[in-house]
């Protein structure tokens, strides 16, 4: 006999999440039909060098070289169950002459009623998939010699 079982984990209720779209494209938040987005924080810039990396822009932050994105995003997408952000200067200036920037976003889907709750998305964190494989042999072997008295009987598991 085997037994597969797949199990894919859906994201527990009120779990941080990171989207983070690069200068010109936008970030998408969903949080299906049955929770709202709530913005942990925001920001447009640079602090990270290794994120969105280009070659013909600088990627050097410098020192503060972001602003924070997160008035902007709450009232573009806080409450809803999804929505889409563009990560451009004409939606939050531009911090950094020559620097290529990008749009970070924290949050966490909840429930309409813990929309006013306090949260803190220190650790943003993923969906995973566990698959379990289990495998079970067994055979059984009756022997019996009549008239000798005897009888073996054999067992094999794996």
């Amino acid at each position: 006999t085997t037994t597969t079982t797949t199990t894919t984990s859906t994201l527990p209720p009120n779990t941080c999440q990171q989207e983070i779209g690069c200068e010109g494209a936008s970030v998408e938040l969903d949080c299906g039909v049955e929770n709202v987005i709530k913005i942990a924080g925001a920001f447009y810039g640079r602090i990270e060098e290794d994120v969105c990396p280009h070659d013909s822009v600088s990627t050097d932050p410098g020192a503060g070289c972001y602003v924070s994105a997160t008035d902007f995003v709450v009232a573009e997408c806080e409450g809803g169950n999804s929505c889409v952000v563009n990560a451009s200067t004409e939606s939050f200036g531009n911090p950094c002459e020559g620097v290529y920037k990008y749009l970070q976003v924290d949050y966490q889907c909840v429930a309409v009623d813990q929309i006013d709750e306090p949260i803190d998305c220190d650790q943003p964190t993923t969906s995973a998939t566990t698959t379990v494989t289990t495998t079970s042999t067994s055979t059984s072997t009756t022997t019996t010699e009549e008239g000798s008295g005897f009888s073996t009987t054999t067992t094999t598991t794996t």
